[in-house]
């Protein structure tokens, strides 16, 4: 049985080690635990500061990269506008000088043609507006002869009806006749 004895030597042993074990985790709650917490807290609440501080100047230092990005595209977007007019400018230069290439002499023809045809147009115009106004003219004129003819042929008509109803004498007294 000395086995035994041994045995619980060692357990009596560990007993006594886990008992202080257990002592000295009761003292670190009531003494220690509570100086370690404030202090991890005190620790930990100057990191949240310096984080927050650490994201407060990451968005400053990316608001600013960001409009430095803007600022540079915006003068990358005029220096383009800028190429581009002068681009055109140069296109239109070079249309202007091929334009000009062409002998003045076709474009005097031209516009010389593009005149004639103008003159021509309203010359025939102007002769429409007279022959219109000359027709218009003689078809007046005949309905006033018309319409005169007619009132002279009733005006005939009706003192030729009077001199029928009167008597000879009297007639060549009307006519102005030497018979009197």
């Amino acid at each position: 049985m000395a086995g035994n004895t041994h045995l619980d030597a060692l357990v009596a042993e560990m007993l006594g080690d886990i008992g202080k074990l257990h002592d000295e985790i009761r003292s670190l709650k009531d003494e220690a635990l509570p100086a370690i917490v404030t202090d991890a807290e005190a620790k930990l609440s100057r990191v949240v500061g310096v984080l927050v501080n650490a994201a407060k100047n990451y968005e400053s230092a990316l608001n600013e990269a960001t409009q430095k990005t803007v600022a540079a595209a915006k003068t990358d977007i005029r220096l383009d506008a800028t190429l581009a007019k002068a681009d055109a400018i140069a296109d239109l230069r070079q249309a202007v000088r091929e334009a000009a290439a062409h002998p003045v002499a076709d474009v005097v023809g031209q516009l010389n043609t593009a005149v004639a045809r103008a003159n021509a147009q309203q010359g025939r115009s102007l002769q429409h507006a007279l022959v219109m106004a000359v027709v218009g003219g003689v078809v007046a004129g005949a309905i006033v002869l018309g319409g005169g003819y007619f009132l002279l042929n009733e005006k005939a008509t009706a003192v030729s009806a009077q001199m029928d109803d009167t008597p000879a004498p009297a007639r060549n007294l009307k006519k102005g006749s030497k018979h009197e």
